[in-house]
């Protein structure tokens, strides 16, 4: 069975939290057709940050290796796509639409970025991994993995990690772990915490 550890869409901002929180739980509360959730979206996305804000990803449109990044993935789709119209308009008209997008592939290194990722997402980790060395880790350190985290707690978790990993022989390479234990600090110390999906 596979595990993903799933960073949240959206955590609010320091100082905005407990707004942050609130107004996800009214929005939860209506129905979609309620003319009050396009102000709660609006103050949402004023008041929320999402994983990628984390990083230092070029934009499209903002940052010339982005938009070169997009000129490139564009020319390669008129190239395999000759009939699909979406593609022959001009490019201009296509960076416009994509105006700001992060481009993932040309962020920095960092730890936040996993070396095992998930099928979640992009930025979430594969929690599976830590499980070719189920026989060094405690019990519920395995079962914890299973469950979803505060930032508070994947914190905690990473350490305890971190601290179990040491019982692994060093003739085993124990990088997956090592590398959970990089990726839900980087995720942790900013607020984040994970969904465990499985």
């Amino acid at each position: 069975m596979g595990l993903d550890w799933c960073l949240p869409d959206m955590i609010g901002r320091p100082g905005f939290k407990t707004e942050f929180y609130e107004l996800r739980r009214r929005l939860r509360e209506l129905s979609r057709d309620d003319p009050r959730c396009d102000g709660y979206l609006a103050r949402l996305a004023e008041i929320g940050l999402r994983p990628i804000d984390e990083l230092d990803v070029p934009r499209i449109g903002i940052e010339p290796e982005a938009t070169k990044w997009f000129a490139q993935q564009v020319e390669d789709l008129r190239a395999e796509s000759a009939d699909v119209a979406t593609w022959r308009r001009p490019f201009e008209q296509l960076v416009d639409e994509s105006f700001g997008r992060p481009v993932l592939p040309l962020c920095k290194p960092c730890l936040g970025i996993p070396k095992f990722v998930a099928f979640c997402d992009p930025l979430g980790f594969r929690g599976n991994v830590i499980f070719r060395f189920r026989e060094f880790l405690p019990t519920s350190l395995l079962e914890e993995a299973y469950e979803d985290h505060t930032d508070a707690e994947a914190a905690s978790y990473a350490e305890a990690l971190h601290f179990a990993a040491l019982d692994v022989p060093q003739y085993l390479d124990a990088a997956c772990v090592h590398s959970a234990v990089e990726w839900l600090r980087f995720w942790s110390s900013r607020g984040y915490g994970f969904t465990a999906s499985y």
